[in-house]
């Protein structure tokens, strides 16, 4: 059974406004092959991040849809493939780290999700590890769930090159609008 996730406004957590994030949000056209890059000079903390993000789909597809990637690697969150291409997956099987695919559905092009990911590989329960939060609520279903050993370190805050839009392996391009794109080192 698979939930959707629309937003609601429950747990606190706000959409953006239209004098506020969506004027300063990016359009991605998944036809333009069109991405940001960040050149990563320097590595930072492999073991804890959190990654936050404003995400508006404008089509939906059986294609797989990256939001966030680092360069080169299978590190990423993006729109699975599986059950029409709306699954939201979060995976780093560069390292051989995680794999967490949702049981929820995020087909709704009129909303903004709010997306946050933490990872803390210092706990010692595995599912506290690898946290995900849609709309301010943390998501504990799951169509696939794979958490990191302790204390490892992995792909995100290496001197790898971060990719908004697409992939790190750069062929599964996002079509959305993007706002407030963060990952906190530490």
């Amino acid at each position: 059974m698979f939930n959707e996730f629309f937003y609601s406004g429950s747990g606190g957590v706000t959409p953006p406004q239209p004098s506020s994030n969506t004027t300063r949000s990016l359009r991605f056209n998944s036809g333009d092959s069109s991405y940001l890059q960040q050149i990563s000079s320097s590595g930072g903390n492999r073991k804890t991040w959190t990654w936050s993000g404003w995400v508006k789909r404008s089509a939906l597809g059986a294609i797989k849809s990256g939001v966030f990637g680092v360069e080169g690697t299978n590190a990423l969150i993006r729109f699975n493939n599986d059950n029409g291409g709306n699954q939201l997956r979060v995976l780093d099987t560069a390292t051989g780290g995680y794999d967490l695919v949702t049981e929820a559905v995020f087909k709704d092009t009129s909303s903004w999700y709010h997306f946050v990911v933490a990872l803390d590989t210092t706990q010692p329960t595995a599912s506290d590890r690898l946290k995900l939060y849609v709309n301010g609520v943390q998501v504990t279903e799951f169509a696939t769930a794979s958490y990191p050993s302790q204390n490892q370190e992995l792909t995100f805050n290496t001197t790898s090159d971060y990719r908004i839009g697409v992939s790190g392996t750069g062929n599964e391009y996002f079509d959305g609008y993007l706002a407030q794109i963060q990952l906190v080192d530490g």
